[in-house]
Parts: structure tokens; sequence; C-alpha cells
């Protein structure tokens, strides 16, 4: 007997991982209970035999601290579409929007 190992893959558009997005998403649309039975809550819109695309984009926002100092916390942003072209344009629109700003463009990725 052989066994060989093979290298996983982890897609971050998989339908299992979008659909899970989806599911803390509903936390902000007032959705909080997902442990006690029965749970009530709207039906998923994310297909699991579904093809998706994905966009992540970080930046960081300054802010001044308590204690006078300016500090930076960085956001993640992330956009999943059906369908290429959304991500696309998307992407496209950040980095014009990037470039006007001075900002470096090459850590906008889609």
């Amino acid at each position: 007997m052989i066994i060989e190992k093979t290298p996983g893959v982890w897609s971050t558009t998989s339908a299992k991982l979008v659909r899970d997005r989806e599911s803390q998403g509903m936390g902000y649309d007032g959705i909080m209970n997902r442990t006690w039975w029965p749970i009530i809550k709207p039906d998923m819109e994310t297909k699991l035999d579904g093809k998706y695309n994905g966009l992540t984009f970080q930046f960081e926002n300054t802010y001044r601290a308590a204690d006078d100092i300016f500090r930076k916390t960085k956001q993640n942003v992330e956009v999943y579409a059906t369908d290429a072209a959304i991500c696309n344009t998307i992407a496209t629109t950040l980095k014009t929007i990037a470039a006007d700003t001075d900002r470096a463009t090459n850590d906008i990725a889609a």
C-alpha cells in the first residue's frame, strides 16, 4: 500500500464558504439566533451548486485615539457574485479611485 499526500486547495469562493459568510452577515439584519431551536431566519440566497467569483479588498482608516495619537485600523470588504463581470467592474472602479487618491493599486486584486 502506497500513501500519497495531495495538497489541498482552499478556495475562498467555494459555495459553502459563501453560504457561511451569508449566514454570518444576517446578524447585520437583526437575525442573531443561530443556535437555539427553532431557528427562524429568511431563506438563503446562496446556491450550493453554483460557482462564485470573489473580490476581497483591504484598506486602513486613520483615526484619532483617546491618547491623541493617530492610529490605523485595518478593514476588509468581501464581494461575491455569480458573474465574473461584476467583480471585474468593481475591481476596475476601485483601481481608478485608488489611482486618483495616490494609493497603491497593486493591493486590489480580483
